[in-house]
């Protein structure tokens, strides 16, 4: 980089001389410790790796804004008499203001320098003569750099202030004008030789954690000042990262898979569905950080499955009205629209804080909105997790902390309640609050168009609104009605940017009772009127020969409680045996495969074939089974 421009220079100044201005009540009140935590999970403290120096050799530390100087009166050997290192560690600190207490450790000058960070290694800058010649084992700065107007000149000049094999650790900082290119200048250092370990957050520009150790080289950003802002521009010599959205989600699933073998994970790696993971007993049982990586990798892994739907149309054609009800990257980041109105809560999911928003979320746990949705948002937190995640330098940085000689701590995780406890609640519940008693075939599908649709929507209405069905379907759709007077008066089609729905109208004969309105997905509430359907027009049903609609977990769950008792030989002979694990259609309409595994053993799952007619047989069994328990 070519030296700094004029205005540059001109901001440095104004920005230290206002700091100076609004010392008392600005700045912190420092520590005797700072910890540097990592995405992937591991921590570098200071007093850790200073302890593990001094045992082999005398060490020199800089603390770049040291505040009042906590740091310096703890670590350094000659000012903490408590301190039982083998050898001596002599430590200096600088602070923009003199923030020096009036009593307790009095930390001399010599030690305490206050100054402008930005001109750490300048030649002829007075404030700093007294380490103008030395040079250090470790340079730390903690909450700093953020404010520095320039922090990449800040980075360089305290480089070249570390001995032979020191060690610079920051925390925080952002390059304007480097947002998405964060990966590229890192990959590019790196391949400059350079052993650095970082933590990014790519998409805003921001390097969350940048740890460096001093070799031969000198060190080059491939950036240039931007002439007229305060920002940077990337060198025209640097690679850019030209993968799209989703290819870089499909490689995340890659990165993700080898984090979750070498975490003793891979179990999870089998479920396929955000939803299956989110109801296992399994899932339940991890840490919260266990947690996210499952999420992280299910998510990559249904989006990786549904690949080629990005390129599929979305809009404009009423034969295929409603065939982007399958997991989508678009459909996906689409909610993000839902969430710009929703203040911090929309703000957590936006920026991928999936621990947070797992933790608790007014959006996600709200009643209001239909479940598939509030799993979407889920996936959105997800996807915006995994671009903003550097995994690709979880690798990367266990090499480079090898090279320094650093044994990071692992960040110690607990597990309390489940993150997205609620929803894994409402996945794990009985759907069978009063079973369908009837099999549904199914005739409207994602394709139907809206003339094959409309003319049953008054007897689905009327259906919906039988109070015999009224509360099943209410829980079904994972909707609330205020009381039992309302029914459902009016169904009209939505197309809100990519996701379709009904919006559905229900009205009270009181008039005290206000309407309410009920946003309902395309794929939740064409299953109810095929259910409708197939209970008002059974004999039609037969003749039509419709594919039959299941639910096949619930399927599931029945048959591996029930094996040996089916009256169905091909599934009875494997009771004591085997597992049912999933029910899915085949190519041929009169046959349906059953996946099973072995108990208690792992590896490929088999599968056998049964007809149609033992399934519908299988179905009406399961909802006997659910009526019953029902009336007890």
């Amino acid at each position: 980089m070519k030296e700094r421009p004029k205005h540059f220079v001109e901001r440095i100044k104004y920005a230290y001389d206002r700091i100076k201005d609004m010392k008392h009540g600005y700045v912190w009140v420092g520590s005797s410790d700072y910890n540097f935590e990592y995405a992937e999970g591991v921590k570098l403290n200071t007093k850790n790796l200073i302890e593990e120096a001094a045992h082999e050799r005398d060490i020199t530390v800089l603390d770049i804004g040291t505040s009042n100087g906590t740091f310096v009166a703890a670590n350094d050997t000659d000012l903490n008499k408590m301190l039982k290192h083998k050898h001596k560690v002599r430590v200096f600190g600088i602070s923009a203001t003199d923030e020096r207490p009036p009593s307790g450790t009095i930390i001399p000058n010599e030690k305490y320098l206050t100054g402008n960070a930005e001109y750490l290694g300048t030649p002829g800058y007075e404030e700093f003569q007294t380490i103008a010649s030395q040079q250090f084992d470790y340079i730390f700065s903690s909450k700093t750099f953020m404010h520095l107007v320039d922090p990449v000149g800040a980075i360089i000049q305290a480089y070249d202030k570390l001995k032979p094999g020191g060690i610079l650790v920051i925390d925080e900082f952002t390059l304007k004008g480097c947002e998405g290119r964060l990966q590229d200048i890192v990959t590019y250092l790196r391949k400059q030789g350079h052993c650095i370990a970082v933590s990014l957050n790519d998409q805003k520009g921001t390097i969350e954690q940048f740890c460096i150790k001093k070799t031969s080289k000198s060190l080059e950003f491939p950036l240039e000042y931007n002439g007229q802002e305060l920002s940077y521009v990337p060198s025209p010599m640097l690679a850019k990262d030209n993968r799209s959205t989703l290819e870089k989600i499909v490689a995340a699933r890659t990165l993700l898979d080898g984090i979750l073998e070498q975490s003793g994970l891979s179990l999870y790696k089998e479920f396929n569905s955000l939803e299956a993971l989110l109801k296992s007993k399994g899932y339940q049982s991890l840490t919260h950080k266990q947690q996210e990586y499952c999420i992280l990798y299910v998510v990559a892994k249904e989006l990786s499955v549904h690949f080629r739907e990005e390129h599929k149309p979305q809009l404009g054609s009423t034969s295929t009205l409603f065939a982007s009800h399958s997991i989508s990257l678009q459909k996906v980041l689409n909610l993000k629209r839902m969430c710009y109105n929703r203040a911090g809560e929309g703000d957590r999911i936006l920026s991928g804080d999936l621990h947070g928003v797992g933790v608790d979320n007014i959006i996600i746990n709200s009643d209001h909105i239909p479940l598939a949705v509030r799993l979407n948002l889920i996936r959105l937190t997800a996807c915006q997790k995994l671009l903003s995640l550097d995994l690709e330098n979880f690798a990367e940085n266990a090499k480079a902390f090898a090279q320094m000689g650093i044994q990071p701590t692992v960040i110690e995780s607990y597990h309390d309640a489940s993150l997205f406890s609620k929803i894994c609640k409402i996945l794990s519940q009985s759907q069978s609050s009063k079973p369908m008693n009837v099999v549904v075939g199914r005739k409207f599908t994602e394709n139907s168009q809206l003339s094959q649709l409309s003319p049953y929507f008054i007897e689905t209405l009327n259906f919906m609104s039988n109070n015999q069905n009224k509360e099943y379907i209410c829980n079904m759709l994972q909707i609330k009605l205020n009381s039992s007077s309302y029914d459902f008066t009016k169904v009209e089609y939505v197309n809100n940017n990519g996701h379709y729905f009904f919006k559905l109208l229900a009205e009270s004969p009181y008039s005290t009772d206000a309407e309410q309105n009920f946003l309902i997905p395309a794929s939740q509430f064409l299953a109810v009127m095929n259910w409708s359907y197939s209970t008002i027009h059974r004999h039609e049903l037969a003749l039509e020969k419709l594919p039959l609609v299941f639910d096949s977990p619930t399927i599931v769950d029945y048959l591996n409680g029930n094996l040996g008792g089916t009256g169905i030989h091909v599934l009875d002979c494997l009771a004591g045996y085997f597992r049912v694990e999933e029910i899915s259609t085949t190519e041929d309409p009169d046959c349906f495969k059953i996946s099973i595994r072995k108990e208690g053993l792992e590896g490929a799952s088999q599968e056998i074939m049964i007809s149609k007619a033992e399934m519908s047989e299988l179905i009406l069994q399961q909802q006997s089974v659910a009526l019953a328990l029902g009336h007890h």
